[in-house]
């Protein structure tokens, strides 16, 4: 996964009803598959029409509008209300050359907390941070929606980015988040993991409470 598939699904999942993004490049570096995943909310037409508006406005690449499809969820999946989790605590203990880490999320009133333990090593690290965090989405989900693929830090544009990957065991469907890395490397894992299951948890077919 290049960053600029990133840069590209992550403006897409932006915009008004979509809930995940995927987009394939050709090897003359122009877009070739735009796939999308959205709610009933628009018409196909209108949410390609601001695909197109969207990557013009900020990468000013005109995309053929043949080149982006749509699939929409039907109305017994439409989200139902705002199960977005936010970040709000994270522990990291090291010892032996073993680090733990607690991460905590929070939605509303409720929160959730997630356990990781690798060896302390940047890339274990940041794989336990992630496991962490994920952990607690599971928790608020209910049940074990999700499991991490990967999760790789990128350098785009002399700016160092956090790249998740994460596995949907409900559809089959791997989910992207990313988060600017700044200064603190273990938070920006958390909240790439964030980037890419926030949207899904709001159509999951059933949640907890």
């Amino acid at each position: 996964m290049s960053g600029t598939e990133t840069l590209w699904q992550e403006l897409i999942c932006r915009l008004e009803g979509v809930q995940a993004a995927q987009v394939v490049f050709a090897e003359n570096g122009m877009p070739c598959e735009i796939h999308v995943l959205a709610g009933p909310e628009k018409s196909s037409k209108s949410l390609v029409r601001d695909i197109q508006s969207a990557l013009t406005a900020q990468f000013g690449v005109q995309v053929d509008h043949r080149i982006i499809s749509v699939a929409q969820l039907s109305e017994g999946l439409a989200p139902r209300g705002d199960f977005r989790l936010a970040h709000t605590g994270l522990e990291i203990k090291s010892a032996g050359g073993r680090v733990s880490a607690s991460v905590t999320l929070a939605r509303g009133c409720d929160t959730y907390t997630g356990h990781g333990e690798s060896a302390n090593t940047p890339f274990a690290r940041r794989r336990c941070v992630s496991e962490a965090a994920l952990a607690a989405v599971n928790r608020a989900a209910g049940e074990t929606c999700f499991e991490l693929a990967s999760v790789d830090a990128v350098t785009l544009a002399g700016q160092g980015i956090v790249v998740a990957q994460v596995y949907s065991l409900l559809d089959g469907q791997r989910l992207l988040g990313s988060a600017f890395l700044n200064e603190d490397p273990d938070n920006a894992a958390v909240h790439s993991v964030l980037s890419a299951v926030n949207r899904r948890l709001s159509v999951l077919p059933h949640t907890a409470g």
